[in-house]
């Protein structure tokens, strides 16, 4: 049985223009998204990892049309909402959502916990009683794991994991069909990541939700994640079901992605590729192969010729001429 797409992207770009001069004019371009080809099953959490800078969360607004792309599609449920008027992306809006990575910056400070995830349904719904809104509002609070008398408390009288079920309590308060958690958990200790992972689990069974779950780290999406997908300046490198990476990834920058997570046995045997140098500047990428300058694996080919993203088998791409 085949899946259903919620997303597709065709050939995304995202340049950011450089300006200068009195007069200001476009000298050159930072590449934040490069030639992005990705689909999104419906119901499904595809994982997208790489270092920060790489273009992860402007790929995420991209989406969501946070931002604008410079070229290329953006399918949701099959239609391109890249040509959408403003009017149209706004109905769009209650079937994308974001819960930001920082849980206490994305909140209103000065709004109640009521307010700010009340506030959408006033937007989207005008039509809808105050006193519907607020039996919407207080089943909401319950499935996210705060309490009613929550419900009139201000952000700062909240830990960070309670903050970010508060977001993440707004995100949901449309019922949206996908739902972009852009490095939801990064701010948080450990115990508490786990506690909000544990969370959206339970929510995406509730609610029938597609997550796109961005993040650096491997350890955190492997929990989560059905298929990951790989990203180093701008491209997709590697996309592969989550059993397929952690077992036996292909890319070198995907194996040097898991050999940073931390091995919870220090007498465990991992394979470790080390990687020479730094991530390079955006405003002048290297020809070929961006990774090629620290790839322990590079030849003369991946110098001057970049590599397609290819399916190597079922359901298996990758970035590299190794391959």
């Amino acid at each position: 049985m085949s899946k259903k797409n919620l997303v597709r992207t065709e050939s995304l770009f995202k340049y950011y223009p450089i300006m200068k001069g009195v007069i200001p004019k476009v000298v050159d371009n930072i590449k934040a998204v490069v030639d992005v080809n990705l689909i999104l099953h419906q119901s499904e959490t595809l994982g997208l990892v790489g270092e920060s800078g790489c273009g992860k969360s402007t790929l995420g607004k991209l989406i969501s049309r946070l931002e604008e792309a410079t070229h290329g599609k953006v399918f949701f449920e099959d239609e391109n909402i890249l040509e959408y008027s403003n009017k149209q992306i706004r109905k769009i809006r209650r079937n994308i959502q974001i819960i930001f990575q920082d849980p206490y910056s994305s909140l209103n400070y000065r709004q109640t916990v009521g307010s700010i995830i009340e506030e959408p349904l006033i937007v989207h719904f005008p039509n809808l009683k105050r006193s519907e809104r607020k039996e919407i509002v207080k089943k909401l609070i319950e499935d996210v794991g705060l309490r009613l008398e929550d419900i009139n408390r201000y952000p700062h009288e909240f830990s960070g994991g309670q903050r970010q079920r508060i977001g993440i309590a707004r995100a949901l308060i449309l019922k949206p069909k996908l739902i972009i958690c852009d490095e939801p958990v990064s701010a948080l200790d450990v115990s508490i990541q786990a506690q909000i992972i544990n969370l959206l689990q339970d929510l995406q069974e509730i609610y029938n939700l597609t997550y796109l779950f961005i993040t650096h780290d491997l350890s955190v999406v492997k929990h989560i994640s059905k298929r990951i997908a790989v990203m180093y300046m701008g491209r997709i490198v590697e996309i592969a079901e989550s059993k397929s990476i952690y077992n036996q990834a292909l890319h070198p920058y995907t194996k040097a992605l898991i050999a940073a997570v931390p091995a919870p046995n220090p007498k465990l045997k991992i394979d470790y590729t080390i990687l020479d140098g730094e991530i390079p500047d955006p405003l002048s990428l290297p020809d070929g192969c961006s990774f090629h300058p620290r790839c322990p694996y590079a030849f003369e080919k991946c110098r001057f010729n970049t590599p397609e993203l290819k399916e190597i088998e079922p359901y298996r791409y990758v970035r590299c001429f190794l391959f």
